[in-house]
């Protein structure tokens, strides 16, 4: 039976095949399995049913498989380097990870300024807890250091908020771009371009100051 379905539909599955991947490249796990339930469903006959429901993703996304997304999406944005495992399978304290950042974005979104600067404070500790989170991605350990010497550069403890609040009032057109761009990945579940955007907002955060505001 299971064969029929597949040689009697041998051009949609290839399609399906093929869409499959390219939203795996992009860690849209969500999305990939809507196209693939809607390829079983139209060769079998059967309405092709409306996927748009909540429930629909909680049993096709853990949070192993959102932590993963998100953090591979953060790394691209702050390093543009994308060499990852399938970080679900070692990501350590997803769920602690996940917390801590959909918090900090929260706070962003509110806009105020204590908010904006405690936002972006918890999302900057969270990013720099990244590469111990990944201690057991064995072919990421080369994107884990560049995210750590890119910390080194950028993110000084005792300038930190200082150099957030600087970036906050001189860039916050820029920001506010990326938190309206992260507000809406995040609501449609594409959480590796959530990340993505949230990686583009610190580094806004953590732009140095001119010389001249660096008093500290």
């Amino acid at each position: 039976m299971r064969s029929e379905i597949f040689w009697s539909n041998l051009e949609l599955w290839n399609e399906t095949r093929k869409a499959i991947h390219v939203l795996r490249k992009v860690h849209d796990y969500r999305q990939a399995g809507v196209v693939f339930a809607q390829a079983f469903v139209k060769s079998i006959g059967g309405p092709v049913p409306d996927f748009s429901e909540k429930i629909v993703t909680s049993i096709l996304i853990t949070v192993e498989d959102e932590a993963a997304s998100i953090a591979a999406g953060i790394m691209y944005g702050i390093t543009k380097r994308d060499n990852l495992d399938d970080l679900s399978t070692c990501f350590y304290g997803a769920d602690e990870f996940v917390f801590d950042v959909v918090k900090g974005f929260e706070m962003l979104t509110s806009r105020t300024f204590s908010g904006l600067i405690n936002g972006a404070t918890l999302l900057l500790e969270t990013v720099m807890y990244i590469p111990s989170d990944l201690i057991n991605c064995y072919k990421s350990v080369d994107d884990a250091k560049a995210l750590e010497e890119w910390a080194t550069i950028f993110i000084k403890p005792k300038e930190l908020t200082a150099t957030v609040e600087y970036n906050m009032k001189h860039h916050f057109p820029a920001m506010s771009l990326e938190l309206a761009k992260a507000k809406k990945l995040y609501a449609q579940e594409a959480y590796f371009n959530f990340g993505e955007a949230l990686g583009e907002i610190v580094v806004i955060a953590t732009t140095p100051m001119p010389v001249e505001n660096n008093c500290f």
